[in-house]
């Protein structure tokens, strides 16, 4: 489980982002920096926005909002597109899947988002 620049992000732009209330950079156990929770989160949150979508771009990564590390077996977040319409996406949003307790590590499943970064084989579940 690496956590890697989206591949499929057209450009990656140096925006600092709010991570906000709900969560923190810390060293993660599975690669390098992730996000951990600052506090209990219910099932359902948005915690942050992590990407926003550039008519000229496509999709641009907010750092350090999008340091999110990949597990399929443990994800606890996912990646919700908002739209004003089906063609005119506007952001991404990391949305909590269940509750997560104070200091636990936020993790996506990749592989529920084409516009991510697939994960490779050498990456460890």
């Amino acid at each position: 489980m690496k956590f890697h620049p989206d591949k499929r992000v057209t450009k990656i732009v140096l925006m600092e982002g709010d991570i906000g209330d709900l969560a923190a950079l810390s060293e993660s156990k599975i690669e390098g920096v992730g996000l951990f929770a600052k506090e209990n989160i219910a099932k359902g949150i948005t915690i942050h926005t992590t990407h926003f979508h550039h008519e000229e771009h496509g999709w641009v990564n907010v750092i350090p909002n999008c340091k999110y590390n990949h597990s399929k077996p443990r994800a606890n977040c996912n990646i919700v597109t908002l739209e004003v319409s089906p063609m005119n996406p506007v952001s991404k949003e990391l949305v909590s899947l269940c509750s997560i307790n104070k200091g636990e590590e936020l993790l996506v499943d990749y592989t529920q988002d084409n516009d991510l970064e697939q994960p490779q084989d050498s990456w460890v579940e």
